[in-house]
């Protein structure tokens, strides 16, 4: 594999990390402690875990710097969370936090192509 298509890879198993992760803990504000829905969402945030270490082992291999990949997945949190909550709860944005998302948004291109 070529070094793009690694780190493309990297940030790509970073986000479906932090993307399982923030289902899990959005998805359990709704659930009763050690209920099923908690085994279930134990599930969810292992397996969004495995795909962070994977992109966490693989983007310090290709970027050979910590920061770019504190900054991915910083902001990942920052696209992924509002999507979940739009998605799959039906809330909306206020303006802050729209604007605060394109901010994000902008970060992160910064981060991965300057």
């Amino acid at each position: 594999m070529n070094a793009l298509t690694l780190k493309i890879l990297a940030v790509f198993s970073v986000f479906i990390g932090e993307l399982f992760a923030v289902y899990a803990e959005t998805f359990g504000v709704k659930q009763e402690l050690f209920s099923f829905g908690f085994w279930k969402i134990f599930l969810i945030m292992t397996f969004g875990g495995l795909f962070l270490i994977l992109g966490y082992l693989l983007g310090y291999k290709v970027y050979s710097n910590l920061w770019i990949l504190a900054v991915v997945s910083i902001t990942t949190l920052l696209i992924a969370e509002p999507l979940v909550i739009m998605f799959f709860f039906n809330e909306t944005p206020t303006i802050g936090a729209l604007i605060g998302f394109i901010l994000g948004v902008l970060g992160l291109i910064a981060a991965l192509f300057f």
